[in-house]
């Protein structure tokens, strides 16, 4: 029933659906949330009229020049279509101010030159991180933007071992205007443990890894027993993932095979790296995937510059200069880690046996393609959260698939290994795993990669 609002209360109208955000009758919906009942002539305390008795699909609010008495902040028309105009119903815009950041971890340890690497749940925003001595604070860097990503650190930093810090972060949007700010629960900077001759450090990442670690710059290059890391010579391949962990190990005490944690930990803290993407910005264009265009159809050996970045591809490139082939990629800290993707296949540590569903590329993996969950190594989830990217990227559905690689998910062999090798194609990638083989198999385009665990 039509009415004016002042008489509108949840007894005349009871009739309840959802509009929007909102579920009620109509006075919740639509009307004032005093009663009015009494103001019942005249003015009908001003609020205007309830054109209720309509289902049309449209909802046209205010009144206009000729409505009198049923104009009103509440008067509220239900009986127009979406295809109806006429000259007495015009808009109005509005600007969302941006979102406070969603789950929001600023880690736990940090180096004395360095923030650890802090994570969120990310929109279709710009991010800023500050980072201060008490909570919310911004006296030890004041607002730096990482862009639109999600997950960064602030390098440059001079830190005090033993003092905890407060790292914060704010959306800003299009215009300028930045949301609530999101604080974290603080991090305790540490005298960073350096990384052996050829190897790097990796930023823990919140629920994979739970300390910085070291890896090996460079795929394993046989020196005896020992799988060591330099750029001359091609990887060790045609080993046994048994055999692999043995020849890390043989390096001293710290020194293990690479596990799927610790792959997973560089994998997307290179998918948040704007200057691995081939348009300069997170999730625009495709990661560069490595020697797997198969020319020439080997290994290849590496380069102890980062400017010889495409050596041995035929490719010009260099670490600044973007290309397919491009062999590197670059972490969070700055550090430069050869061969991630493409040219031989990478044992990791652990072990799998389920069945995780069809194959794909990574862009096309979801909760819901691929809802399977296991445990592999210290990581519990589906095929996304074990072996895939954080962001979503269903919409990159051809050509390079954003350079994110395949998933020969559909297997339970027994062994992981990862990265794809230099016939792949675009089905390598920083993200490629394969679960079709066993441990005990050898291959010539099979070789590993150490750590070093301080």
């Amino acid at each position: 029933m039509d009415q004016y609002f002042s008489q509108i209360t949840s007894t005349t109208h009871t009739a309840s659906g959802t509009v929007g955000s909102l579920t009620g009758a109509a006075k919740a919906l639509f009307g004032p949330s005093a009663s009015y009942v009494s103001l019942n002539t005249g003015e009908y305390g001003g609020f205007g009229y309830g054109w209720l008795n309509y289902k049309a699909g449209v909802i046209r609010r205010g009144g206009y020049w000729a409505d009198g008495v049923n104009a009103g902040v509440f008067s509220t028309h239900l009986n127009w279509s979406t295809a109806s105009t006429d000259g007495a119903t015009g808009f109005r815009c509005v600007y969302h101010r941006p979102a406070a950041p969603a789950s929001f971890n600023d880690g736990t340890t940090s180096s004395l030159d360095a923030t650890p690497l802090m994570t969120w749940t990310a929109d279709s925003f710009e991010y800023e991180l500050a980072v201060g001595t008490t909570s919310g604070s911004t006296n030890i860097t004041n607002w730096t933007r990482v862009g639109r990503t999600f997950q960064a650190q602030i390098t440059g930093l001079t830190l005090t071992a033993g003092t905890t810090y407060y790292g914060s972060m704010r959306a800003v949007g299009s215009s300028g205007e930045v949301s609530v700010k999101a604080l974290g629960d603080g991090f305790v900077a540490q005298a960073a443990s350096s990384c052996p001759t050829g190897y790097v450090l990796v930023p823990a990442l919140n629920g994979y890894t739970t300390s910085d670690f070291c890896v090996a710059k460079y795929e394993a290059k046989k020196s005896g027993a020992a799988g060591i890391s330099q750029a001359t010579s091609t990887p060790w391949a045609s080993i046994t993932q048994t055999s692999a962990i043995t020849a890390c190990q043989a390096n001293g005490t710290g020194y293990d095979l690479i596990s799927n944690a610790e792959w997973q930990t560089i994998a997307l803290n290179i998918e948040s790296v704007p200057s691995n993407w081939s348009l300069g910005q997170w999730g625009q264009g495709s990661l560069n995937r490595g020697h797997s265009d198969n020319a020439p159809g080997a290994a290849l050996a590496a380069s102890n510059s980062p400017q010889d970045a495409c050596i041995g591809t035929g490719q010009t490139c260099s670490n600044t200069v973007w290309d397919t082939q491009r062999r590197t990629h670059v972490l969070s800290n700055g550090q430069v880690i050869w061969d991630v993707a493409g040219n031989v296949w990478e044992w990791v540590k652990d072990t799998n046996t389920t069945n995780f569903g069809a194959n794909n590329y990574f862009s096309q993996i979801t909760l819901a393609t691929n809802p399977v969950t296991a445990t592999i190594g210290e990581i519990t989830g589906t095929a996304k959260t074990l072996y895939g990217p954080w962001g979503s990227y269903i919409g990159l559905n051809s050509g390079e698939y954003a350079g994110l690689g395949y998933g020969w998910l559909n297997y339970s062999s027994g062994a992981v290994f990862r990265g794809g090798n230099w016939s792949d194609g675009v089905t390598a990638g920083v993200f490629s795993v394969s679960l079709s083989i066993a441990s005990s198999n050898t291959y010539t385009s099979v070789g590993f990669r150490c750590v070093y665990r301080p």
